[in-house]
């Protein structure tokens, strides 16, 4: 008969039976049975978590034996053990491995004006010593990180309001274009209005569009042709809308064709009522420089500046790009005092030449409300010349045939400025290098070097000759990698041939607008393209049909390793390429890039097409008129009249 021998337990007060589980239920430990452990409830405990370790190594110690319940009591025994490493790994994570004492009573108090703070000490170094260095910490919560006593006052920047009338002709585009570009590099808040007449072009919008300028276009419904009356009209349009809808800003009225520094925008948000500065401008004849505004102790008005005999009669010399006001003065006049609720605007109704004097007598009372800009009134900030050559006649829409667009700018600087880097500009000087132009060159905010021409030449197609070689040297000689372009500074440039230059591999070229030789008519010059491909040529000028390439200076780019690595552009000579001083006028152009490609098959006609207008060649400047030495005023000034 065989006999049943039962495995010993090493566990004497486990009180189930073998092939139990701790939480099996043995009919003496039933709810109905009076049985009760003598234990106390911690040793209970204790005993349960000693029971069930022992259940969860119990397979491993006791190999499971074939029997009718290995089903039930091998998958509960497995859950058990991913219970209970699961929860030590978990207590594991929360536990901290470390504490470090340094500074507690620093990170207490850290802790007691933060919600989350967390300090950067920097791993130590061998061999070397720090004293007490003390990294910033790294906050994030919600409240701010400062002490009251640390509080400071952040007073945001006046919004400047620029008022723009204009009209459509043939520069119209020029002048709306070349404005923008200065106001683009205003730092924010300014809202330019553009007032047109009587319709809103299409043009007109599409170039406010593309200026990242904060505008509003507005229309003047008016059908006066005096050219007085159409500005006055415009500027009282933006008037209205600023009064309307309560701007809060500074005023000023800005004509499309002045010129202007970036200083003047600057110096405008420190006005508080009124300011006024002295404006430069051409006399009648264009042959000399006058001026016309304050005469300054300080920024205290004591004076004013004319030239003009027939204006001595107005109460205030002042042009009216020459002055600003806070536009609260147009819709608040309990602030200001006034003694009117009349609505200020400027009148139709006074002789030309008197519309500043008219305006301003309604905005301030004397001088003593005036506030002079810079200290001093030292300083030329805007220039009223009125270079532009008139009734010339120019495409409709500003468009040339086949949709070529024209872009212009006039400060090549402040374009160049706007230029993704990397970008060297090389300012050229004959003979000596000025301090005007280093000073200019200076605060552009663009790398430059200035270099100078030793040249006595006074022709001026030679000196432009000598100047372009002096920087083809400097090229070579410092081997500088990049496009070349020669741009003179007295042409107009968009900030899209800029971008296509970066597209050059060995020779781009681009067709180039200018005035025909009577100036009354806009004629091309430069590539006829095949996409890229150059097919022909533009050209008006009889005498230039025999150069072998039709292109202006201002028409190609190249690239600068052609000056300084022959090889690799598979160059038959080494001759440095220089351009030439021996040829007649009109040919330098081409006997340059003779030197440069062997035919059209070299070239890149840029853009695609050669449809676009990248710059102007216009000379539109009048030559030879005096001016202040550095745009600095003189104490000797032609007429001075005292405040009365």
């Amino acid at each position: 008969m065989a006999s049943i021998r039962r495995t010993l337990s090493p566990y004497h007060d486990r009180p189930y039976q073998n092939g139990g589980t701790p939480f099996s239920t043995s009919p003496k430990h039933s709810a109905g049975s009076k049985y009760s452990s003598p234990l106390p409830a911690f040793a209970a405990f204790a005993v349960r978590v000693r029971r069930l370790i022992g259940e969860l190594f119990y397979l491993h110690r006791h190999p499971p034996r074939k029997s009718h319940n290995h089903h039930h009591s091998w998958p509960r025994t497995f859950i058990y053990r991913c219970f209970f490493f699961f929860l030590l790994g978990f207590l594991l994570g929360l536990s901290p491995f470390g504490h470090d004492h340094h500074d507690d009573d620093e990170a207490a108090s850290i802790n007691r004006n933060h919600d989350f703070s967390f300090e950067i000490n920097p791993p130590p170094q061998p061999n070397r010593v720090v004293d007490d260095l003390k990294l910033a910490e790294v906050s994030f919560n919600a409240r701010p990180n400062f002490k009251e006593s640390e509080r400071f006052d952040f007073v945001p920047r006046k919004q400047l309001i620029i008022v723009t009338p204009t009209y459509n002709r043939a520069s119209q585009a020029y002048y709306l274009i070349r404005l923008s570009q200065v106001l683009r590099l205003v730092p924010p808040p300014l809202l330019w209005i553009v007032v047109e007449l009587n319709t809103a072009s299409f043009e007109t919008a599409e170039i406010l569009r593309k200026t990242g300028v904060m505008y509003r276009h507005l229309v003047c419904v008016n059908n006066s042709t005096n050219v007085k009356d159409r500005g006055v009209h415009q500027r009282n349009t933006a008037l209205d809308h600023i009064q309307r809808h309560r701007l809060d800003g500074v005023v000023y009225f800005a004509d499309d064709d002045n010129i202007y520094s970036l200083h003047l925008f600057h110096s405008l948000r420190n006005i508080s009522r009124f300011g006024t500065w002295p404006v430069a401008m051409l006399a009648q004849s264009k042959n000399k420089a006058i001026l016309e505004g304050p005469v300054c102790n300080g920024s205290q008005v004591i004076g004013w500046h004319t030239n003009e005999k027939s204006k001595k009669l107005r109460r205030f010399h002042v042009d009216m790009s020459g002055f600003a006001f806070n536009s609260t003065i147009l819709w608040d006049p309990k602030r200001w005092k006034r003694p009117t609720s009349v609505p200020i605007r400027q009148l139709d109704t006074v002789k030309e030449g008197f519309q500043e004097t008219t305006f301003i007598e309604q905005v301030v009372e004397d001088e003593s409300q005036m506030e002079g800009s810079p200290p001093g009134c030292s300083r030329i900030m805007n220039w009223h010349l009125h270079l532009g050559a008139r009734h010339f006649d120019y495409p409709r829409g500003w468009l040339l045939q086949k949709n070529l667009d024209a872009y212009y700018l006039i400060r090549l600087s402040q374009v160049l400025r706007l230029v993704p880097p990397p970008l060297l500009w090389i300012v050229v000087e004959l003979n000596t290098a000025s301090f005007e132009t280093a000073e200019i060159l200076r605060k552009t905010g663009v790398m430059y070097r200035h270099l100078v021409c030793v040249n006595n030449s006074t022709n001026v197609k030679d000196r432009g000759v000598h100047q372009r070689n002096t920087a083809l040297d400097h090229i070579q000689r410092h081997r500088l990698d990049g496009v070349v372009y020669f741009a003179d500074d007295d042409n107009i440039y968009s900030l899209h041939l800029f971008h296509s230059l970066r597209n050059i591999s060995r020779f781009g070229t681009w067709p180039v607008a200018m005035l025909a030789q009577s100036k009354n008519k806009a004629i091309l010059e430069g590539p006829v393209c095949n996409g890229s491909q150059v097919i022909g040529w533009h050209t008006n000028e009889k005498s230039k049909k025999l150069r072998r390439f039709h292109v202006d200076m201002s028409g190609f780019a190249f690239n600068s390793t052609i000056l300084w690595d022959p090889k690799r552009w598979k160059r038959p000579t080494s001759v440095p390429i220089r351009q030439l001083d021996t040829v007649k006028e009109g040919f330098q152009e081409t006997t340059f890039i003779e030197q440069v490609v062997e035919d059209e098959s070299q070239m890149e006609g840029s853009p695609p097409g050669c449809s676009r207008i990248m710059n102007w060649h216009l000379h539109l400047g009048a030559r030879h008129f005096d001016y202040p030495r550095g745009w600095l005023l003189q104490k000797n000034l032609d007429v001075v009249l005292p405040i009365k």
